[in-house]
């Protein structure tokens, strides 16, 4: 069957159509989706290629928690999400959680004033605590809304324990350090409550 689908393939006229058909052909015989599906390494574009950024923890250091808690909003740092889907929320900034669960925000973030990243990504607690988060998720969606290609990476995933913050209500904001260690929030403050 593999070799008759690869007569048929190979059907075609010219040569870039009949390297393809080998390649899907031997894709298909081999069974293996080993390098199966992606353009063969000489059909690829001349684009030049981007830096891949690897999503990384990164931690506000504790000389820098005064900047941190002292940060002003900024529009340059969001809030998409607050998981888990089981907490209760009264709206859209405030969770409910049990002391078994996690709290896990998910947005992006960028300092308003320079390119690139943030140098460290975190969660404030009660102006106590820093949480730190991973940061570097791919965000074309941002880059593409701030008309500037070094925002592609700005994606960040904070989690954070309930049992860590110790029962009752807690007011939290994200906060994106820049690399001069001058820091920007969310605006609005995330309300936690733990019973």
């Amino acid at each position: 069957m593999n070799v008759r689908l690869m007569r048929d393939l190979a059907g075609y006229g010219t040569r870039r159509e009949l390297r393809l058909a080998r390649f899907l052909g031997v894709c298909l015989m081999l069974a293996s989706s080993a390098g199966c599906g992606r353009p063969l390494q000489e059909e690829q574009s001349a684009a030049p290629a981007q830096a891949v950024v690897v999503p990384h923890l990164t931690k506000i250091a504790s000389p820098a928690y005064a900047a941190a808690f002292a940060a002003p909003p900024s529009a340059s740092v969001d809030i998409d999400r607050i998981d888990p889907p089981g907490a209760s929320r009264a709206h859209p900034f405030a969770v409910s959680l049990k002391t078994s669960q996690s709290l896990t925000v998910l947005g992006w973030a960028f300092p308003g004033t320079e390119k690139g990243g943030c140098s460290a990504i975190g969660l404030t607690v009660d102006n106590k605590h820093v949480f730190p988060g991973t940061y570097g998720v791919s965000r074309p969606d941002v880059a593409t809304y701030f008309k500037d290609m070094s925002r592609t990476s700005v994606g960040y995933s904070i989690v954070v324990p309930a049992k860590e913050l110790g029962a009752g209500s807690h007011h939290a904001f994200v906060i994106c350090m820049d690399s001069a260690q001058a820091a920007g929030r969310s605006v609005n403050p995330l309300t936690i409550t733990v019973h």
